[in-house]
């Protein structure tokens, strides 16, 4: 069984990142995005997709923890407003997040 991991949206940055650590032997790929939740413990709560730039020092830490023991691929979804240039902007920030790894 391999896992193919994404940060739970429901939790903090730190227990996302201890579960990343927990699974990083068993790991294949990362799913990259950021979302924002809104309105936890209200019925009418919703996940809102934001700029991955908002997210780029914690993808930072789970980029580091993923990269022990093997490759891993890394996919950009869920972009804001399903919008091109918004991709684009996600992935000048993910190459920057990598960059600052190497």
């Amino acid at each position: 069984l391999r896992y193919y991991w994404q940060p739970p949206h429901v939790l903090t940055d730190q227990a996302c990142l201890n579960s990343l650590e927990d699974l990083v032997d068993k790991l294949t790929n990362l799913h990259v995005f950021q979302w924002r939740l809104t309105g936890f413990r209200d019925p009418d709560r919703r996940i809102e997709r934001r700029p991955l730039e908002e997210g780029a020092e914690r993808w930072r830490r789970f980029i580091k923890a993923a990269d022990r023991g093997g490759d891993r691929y890394a996919y950009l979804e869920f972009v804001r407003g399903d919008d091109p240039g918004q991709l684009r902007a996600d992935w000048t920030t993910f190459k920057s997040v990598l960059s600052r790894l190497l």
